[in-house]
């Protein structure tokens, strides 16, 4: 909302039309669609929220954990018990322990945009305050706040909030783009900012201090972006040294421009091609249960009580994977209440497959924070959802694969409630 609506106010009337036009267009063809099919799924395009709209509300289907235990950060901003166990924790393991000088950068870019630019130049600074800002009122970023005292608690909330830090990474990298367009008036400033924040964001997220498991798995590739920033960055300062003019005066012609953009191009698709197939080949590899997806594609896959979904589907997406449950009204969805109902919706989803827990729940496979009002160890959900047992007593049922701390059954025969309790 913030880009679209300063993009059309900032934009000179003669260009604003076209802006609109590749805006609404970019916006279509990217996040857009979902919150379109939100709105004409439920009648609410965030249906997270609790929309108010003047007279008007919009629906907001029930969503247990989000609705009784999700919070924001401006609800605990002044609460020093949280920084300390699960804010500061969790930027640092979002951002790696250089996190203060990538906040700090934040807020400078949108002191200096304030201040410096002007006209269209001011979007990407409302862009990065409002995406800032909207993270810290952002329900649900913070999770289960009143069991920050309970133990084992703050290290699973600090974890959480990393993980949400996604949401602030809009205004991250807005908020980097600003520096150097605000630096004018500097000889060379834009070129020695820019590689200055380069050097910054290599040392803090690729390095040692950030996060060990990329960093440590990924050596080449770190070597690689240092090497292509220092390149980038030294021929920047060299494009504005005296004796290299006319060589930028002639690639600024757009033949020479689109030759290069080719040459690129080119080279990152040689680079990139290995890489794809590498992926494409290893991807969910060492996951168990990925691999028993893939052995039995083509095939109709259930689940409950878990989250692990995604890797189903198989390396060519030939499986069709759901979560079994009741819906409601305005998109909303419940688990299954009875046994007897649990064996007929099997069945008339024609699933052959259906994944449930095998005893508490497994981080591997992930808490169904969704379906169950409380995700504590020992707590709720409970040692093992109803599901579980109630597929394990069916005669329907037959074990195929147990791991991960989930059973895998095959499921064939009518729904029958023999066996149920």
């Amino acid at each position: 909302v913030a880009l679209g609506t300063s993009l059309f106010l900032l934009t000179p009337r003669a260009e604003r039309r076209g802006t609109t036009a590749l805006w609404i267009f970019g916006v279509l063809a990217t996040g857009g669609y979902w919150y379109g099919r939100n709105l004409v799924a439920v009648g609410n395009p965030i249906p997270d929220l609790s929309l108010h709209l003047g007279p008007l509300r919009l629906p907001h289907p029930p969503i247990a954990s989000f609705d009784h235990y999700g919070s924001s950060l401006a609800r605990h901003i002044s609460d020093h018990q949280m920084w300390r166990l699960t804010f500061i924790p969790g930027l640092g393991t979002g951002f790696g322990e250089g996190w203060p000088l990538i906040m700090a950068l934040l807020a400078l870019s949108v002191v200096l945009g304030l201040l410096k630019l002007r006209r269209q130049n001011l979007v990407p600074v409302i862009v990065a305050a409002c995406s800032a800002a909207a993270f810290v009122v952002t329900p649900g970023t913070v999770w289960g706040a009143q069991f920050i005292s309970a133990p084992g608690i703050a290290q699973f909330m600090a974890g959480f909030f990393a993980y949400n830090l996604r949401y602030l990474l809009p205004a991250v990298a807005v908020g980097l783009a600003i520096v150097p367009l605000a630096a004018t008036g500097w000889r060379h400033g834009r070129t020695i900012i820019t590689t200055f924040i380069g050097l910054i964001l290599v040392g803090t997220q690729l390095g040692v201090s950030g996060q060990g498991g990329w960093s440590g798995n990924h050596a080449t590739a770190s070597v690689i972006a240092g090497c292509v920033a220092t390149l980038t960055g030294g021929g920047l300062v060299l494009s504005r040294l005296q004796g290299v003019k006319q060589v930028t005066l002639a690639w600024r012609q757009p033949g020479a421009q689109l030759a290069s953009a080719g040459v690129i191009g080119l080279a990152l698709a040689a680079g990139a091609w290995p890489l794809q197939v590498a992926y494409r080949a290893d991807r969910f590899a060492v996951m168990p249960l990925a691999n028993w997806a893939e052995s039995v594609a083509p095939a109709r896959i259930g689940y409950s009580g878990l989250v692990f979904s995604y890797p189903l589907f198989g390396p060519h997406l030939e499986n069709s994977v759901e979560m079994v449950g009741q819906r409601g009204p305005d998109g909303a969805w419940h688990p299954m209440s009875t046994c007897g109902g649990w064996r007929r919706q099997l069945r008339m989803d024609r699933l052959q497959y259906v994944l449930v827990p095998i005893g508490g729940p497994s981080p591997l496979v992930g808490v169904d924070l969704a379906r169950w009002k409380v995700g504590l160890p020992g707590g709720s959900p409970p040692d093992e959802p109803p599901e579980s047992a109630w597929t394990r007593s069916d005669p329907g049922a037959r074990a195929v694969f147990a791991g991960w701390g989930v059973g895998v059954y095959a499921i064939h025969g009518p729904a029958t409630t023999a066996g149920c309790t």
